[in-house]
């Protein structure tokens, strides 16, 4: 819905930063800019969590498994893809005396999870819902009510039969069957029941109200104009509450992982490679994106990157990568230079980063559902010297690897972890190392680069080092969602011109959006180089940036520092997965998918035509 300001709303949104590792500051990942202490907070969090070998879907998983009470110990979430938030706009709120903490909603007879849009009429659930409480006994003549999204009451019983109270905590479970009422028109992922806590009889004097929704449900509601998704109250955390209004932020009831079986994949070190003599890459980490939310199959866009430690000092000008299927075949090979990034030299190595896009193929599977790919990184020319070799593959075809005693499931060197291989006599065993989730359903996986074969390039005075893209819609980027694109860097400037302007285009390259810089560019922490400059501008994904034939995404953002769209500052590009394979992989026009300026930072560049480099934008689904 349409917010008061973009500012506020973004410092309340809940975000959830993607696995992010210490090492990746890059052009090719997030770079951190003085002036973004608060994402440097926030990303600080997912960098513990990620230290510790927990990604934040892990963690969910762990907390709902804590999640039982009292004779209940069998009961845990099992529904993917719901949030809860007291009932909208309830003047009944001021009575309230229930302070929700933890909810948990099971699906009886389902023995895998399952997704909220997946649940149907006459499923039986039991959900659980805890907190603390102002009342010191169950009162007397209480009820409570389960109602559907259409307003229909789908359950109601004594309060007594369902409430249980200990100290100031509570616990209130309760079991009913789902009806077509709870469900919104096909197709539309709606779901939602709310539970309706009353003290005295006859349906008075309301203990709290709560609504339990699927996302889709959640961002239809956040974004209705009219009637505003609003409650009356504060929650003061211990059953108090005082009126006051503001707007409703849903929390997600904690869930284990809901992406089908191919989506669990492991990494490793290819198994018994002679090869792994001249290896000088230690792996450290590895990360796949699949823009596929229902698993993994042939013909999806895949992202694949891989850090680590190197004891090389620099690419090799000569090396080559090739990525092969589980049927041994080479499906997709390129020049390393254009992938991999060697930086932050030390005693004990260098750091590298991998980022490789590429389309996977039908020859990684097989017709008993497995699934694997490798890559495999050489160091000089007709593909020799080999770097490192790994292979990702999902847990099933992993675990029958392991199962056969010959050959032996080995790698035949020890990783030391700096870049150096010691050849080991009869082999080490392998393990395999699961990705971080989650891996399919890369919804918000863009990149940014600037603007191909731009010949205005040669008045630039920005270099962008890191882009953000806040996406309203939590189900994934679709077309007619309110984004906010941020752009920070440094620059050559230090006051903003006064005649300066901006523009946005689609895909299709119609203007979707422009307005004066000054609104919209900030500069700061001035010196003798120049400036930071963050530029912060809000813009809707009109029809224009989607091509669904092919299934790409992409927006510009062209910035002129003197009237009538003069004297170019910059320009960038964000688009998503397969547009980007699209630009990397066919041959554009001269002079190809190219730079034709060098940005030696802080806004200054010089004429030269050089491969454009695709960097990681920071996108979030809030």
């Amino acid at each position: 819905r349409e917010r008061a300001t973009w500012g506020s709303d973004l410092a309340q949104s809940p975000r959830i930063p993607s696995v992010t590792y210490w090492w990746q500051r890059d052009r090719r990942r997030t770079v951190l800019s003085v002036g973004m202490a608060a994402r440097a907070a926030l990303l600080a969090v997912a960098v513990v969590a990620t230290v510790a070998g927990a990604a934040s879907a892990a963690t969910l998983r762990a907390n709902s498994a804590a999640y039982t009470y009292g004779a209940l110990t069998s009961v845990e979430t099992n529904v993917c893809r719901l949030e809860y938030n007291y009932c909208v706009r309830d003047p009944g709120c001021v009575t309230y005396t229930f302070s929700v903490h933890n909810v948990v909603f099971h699906a009886n007879g389902y023995d895998a999870p399952v997704k909220a849009e997946d649940l149907k009429a006459g499923d039986s659930v039991t959900v659980v819902v805890t907190g603390e409480t102002t009342v010191t006994a169950v009162p007397d003549h209480g009820s409570y009510k389960i109602y559907a999204l259409s307003g229909h009451n789908l359950a109601a019983g004594a309060l007594a039969d369902a409430l249980t109270l200990s100290g100031k905590d509570f616990t209130l479970t309760v079991t009913f069957t789902l009806e077509a009422g709870a469900f919104g028109p096909a197709d539309s992922g709606w779901f939602e029941i709310g539970i309706d806590v009353f003290q005295q009889a006859g349906g008075s004097d309301e203990g709290f109200c709560l609504e339990i929704s699927s996302i889709e449900y959640v961002t239809y509601e956040e974004n209705k104009v009219d009637p505003p998704f609003e409650m009356y109250c504060v929650d003061n955390g211990d059953g108090t509450f005082t009126k006051q209004t503001h707007e409703i932020h849903p929390k997600p009831v904690p869930a284990p992982n809901c992406q089908s079986a191919d989506c669990n994949l492991d990494w490793m070190y290819c198994p018994r490679d002679p090869g792994c003599v001249t290896y000088t890459m230690s792996v450290t980490a590895v990360e796949v994106d699949v823009m596929d939310h229902t698993g993994i199959k042939a013909g999806d866009h895949v992202r694949l990157q891989v850090n680590g430690t190197t004891s090389i000092k620099s690419v090799p000008a000569a090396g080559s990568f090739r990525i092969y299927s589980l049927a041994g075949h080479n499906e997709y090979a390129g020049v390393l230079t254009d992938v991999m990034t060697v930086n932050d030299c030390g005693d004990l190595g260098c750091h590298f980063y991998m980022d490789i896009n590429f389309v996977l193929t039908a020859g990684s599977f097989t017709d008993d559902g497995w699934f694997e790919f490798g890559l495999d990184v050489f160091q000089q020319g007709s593909g020799s010297d080999e770097g490192m070799c790994i292979e990702v593959g999902d847990i099933e075809y992993l675990a029958y690897e392991k199962s056969k005693p010959d050959p032996p499931f080995d790698m035949d060197c020890r990783d030391n972890g700096d870049g150096t291989f010691t050849p080991v006599p009869g082999g080490v065993p392998l393990e395999g190392t699961p990705l971080p989730s989650p891996v399919c359903g890369a919804a918000c996986n863009l990149d940014w680069w600037l603007c191909p074969r731009d010949p205005g390039c040669i008045t630039y005075t920005f270099s962008p080092e890191a882009v953000e893209v806040f996406v309203y819609d939590k189900t994934g980027l679709n077309e007619g969602d309110r984004v906010r694109l941020s752009v920070n860097g440094t620059t050559s400037i230090k006051e903003i011109p006064t005649a300066g302007s901006y523009k946005i285009y689609s895909l299709s390259g119609k203007n979707i959006g422009a307005g004066v810089l000054a609104d919209v560019l900030t500069l700061s922490d001035c010196g003798d180089q120049g400036c930071h400059f963050g530029l912060a501008t809000d813009l809707v994904a009109s029809a224009d940036c989607f091509d669904a034939t092919h299934g790409w995404f992409e927006f510009g953002l062209d910035v002129f520092q003197k009237k009538s769209g003069t004297d170019e500052g910059f320009c960038i590009e964000v688009g998503n997965l397969p547009y980007v394979h699209y630009l990397q992989t066919t041959p554009q026009p001269p002079p190809g998918f190219d730079q034709l300026c060098k940005d030696e930072g802080w806004g200054h560049y010089v004429s030269d035509t050089i491969p454009d480099i695709v960097s990681r934008t920071d996108c979030v689904l809030v």
